[in-house]
Formats: C-alpha cells, sequence, structure tokens
C-alpha cells in the first residue's frame, strides 16, 4: 500500500495499526463503497466484501446498474468500515473504530479469480454451509459482477475508547 500524496490523519494518537486495520476489515458485516457518479455526484451503497490479501477486496453486484456505471467510468473508490461503534448519550459521544480504504476497482475477467473471490464470500459470510456454497458458485449461471478493489491506501480510527 503506498500514500500517493493522501494527507495524515489529523489526530495520529487515534490512529490503528496495519494489523488493527486488518483484523477490522477481515471481521466487518459490510463497508459502504463510495465513488464518482456518472452524472458527476458522489454514490455510496453498502455492500458485503472479504478481504483476501491486504491489498486486495472483494465484492459481488450485478453486471448493469448505477454502481457499475460509475465504476466503469472511474475505478477510483473509498470504502468505509466500521469496525465496532457504541453511542454514549451521557457522554454525547461515540466510541468507534472505523477503516477508511482507498483503492482503484477492477472487474474481475480471471475464471478462477472470480471463483476463489466467490468462494472467500462464502467462507466468511456463511461458513456453515461451504460445500453448499461451493455447489452454488459452481453452479451459478446468471450474470453476475465480481470485483477486486486494489488497496493503494488506508487509515483507521478509534475514538471514544480512552
Amino acid at each position: 500500500m503506498s500514500s500517493c500524496n493522501f494527507p495524515p490523519l489529523r489526530r495520529a494518537a487515534k490512529a490503528l495499526s496495519h494489523e488493527e486495520i486488518l483484523d477490522i476489515l477481515r471481521a466487518a458485516p459490510f463497508c459502504t463503497l463510495a465513488c464518482l457518479s456518472p452524472v458527476g455526484y458522489p454514490y455510496a451503497v453498502p455492500l458485503n466484501f472479504v478481504l483476501v490479501e491486504p491489498d486486495a477486496i472483494y465484492f459481488h453486484c450485478a453486471t448493469e446498474g448505477h454502481k457499475v456505471a460509475a465504476l466503469r467510468r472511474d475505478a477510483r473508490v473509498s470504502l468505509a468500515v466500521i469496525g465496532y461503534e457504541q453511542v454514549a448519550p451521557e457522554r454525547f459521544t461515540t466510541s468507534y473504530a472505523s477503516v477508511i480504504v482507498f483503492g482503484k476497482a477492477v472487474l474481475v475477467e480471471d475464471p478462477e479469480e472470480r471463483r476463489r473471490a466467490l468462494m472467500a464470500l462464502v467462507g466468511k459470510y456463511s461458513a456453515d454451509f461451504y460445500e453448499k456454497g461451493r455447489a452454488y458458485v459452481e453452479g451459478y449461471r446468471k450474470p453476475l459482477g465480481v470485483w477486486r478493489v486494489d488497496v493503494v491506501h488506508c487509515t483507521g480510527k478509534r475514538s471514544g475508547t480512552e
């Protein structure tokens, strides 16, 4: 992962370690993908995702639609991932840990990489049904887009846990 002139965290003391960032990316149930819509507005959408390598995040979606049009127009994306949050109303604050990923979205064309990505999603979300998931993935014939986010930079922050 490289920095590419990304600004540093304003409050560096709240930064998560690289391992804490990876732990959140492995465990979080969803992320919010942000991209630039073809109509010029930011577009953010929640997704299931899986971290396969420290610099490769996968998700799947339809082969057409607003998100796909945006990704084809401009591959630069950001993912917001919440590791945990707890509102503390009596303190007028929220405790949280979050990760922001910056990267480039790439449509996965290689059949073996697609299969590995889909099986990684099965492993994350349906681990108790892995063999049934394998059969489902291998038998799936409808159009399905599998995308990889090549991570360029990421940051993690915690707040309210002091």
